[in-house]
């Protein structure tokens, strides 16, 4: 909630602010959040919200918002896209980004890493320069 109400008093971004070519950053429209239970059925059928049981379980999650004036959204994530998101708590070029991977004890580079930070994109989580690190 802290979150939330800090985006409402920052000032709105300026687009000339984007990265510096070849640079990957978080943006202040995302968080992380590691779940000890899956709570992904719920969120999936809101019936069955605190009707059934919770499977004990770990389930990383993305929780974003599209712009400040949306509904908060969450994206399950898988354990890559969550490594790389915490690898990027600085700004950082690709290759500065599998070396933070590589010694936080993380696989340097995955072949799945443009579709991680795709995904971490999509969900606002991240803005990179427009030479095409991630869509």
């Amino acid at each position: 909630m802290t979150w939330l109400i800090a985006l409402g008093a920052a000032p709105t971004p300026v687009e000339a602010g984007a990265p510096t070519a070849g640079v990957i950053e978080r943006t202040p429209f995302a968080r992380y959040h590691r779940c000890r239970v899956r709570l992904s059925a719920w969120l999936r059928d809101k019936v069955q919200l605190g009707k059934t049981p919770l499977e004990t379980g770990v389930e990383h999650y993305i929780v974003y918002l599209t712009d400040p004036q949306s509904a908060v959204r969450f994206a399950l994530v898988p354990p890559r896209v969550a490594e790389i998101y915490d690898a990027l708590d600085a700004s950082r070029t690709r290759a500065a980004l599998s070396d933070v991977l590589r010694e936080r004890g993380h696989a340097a580079h995955t072949e799945h890493d443009d579709e991680c930070l795709a995904m971490l994109a999509r969900c606002h989580a991240i803005r990179t320069s427009a030479d095409g690190l991630a869509p």
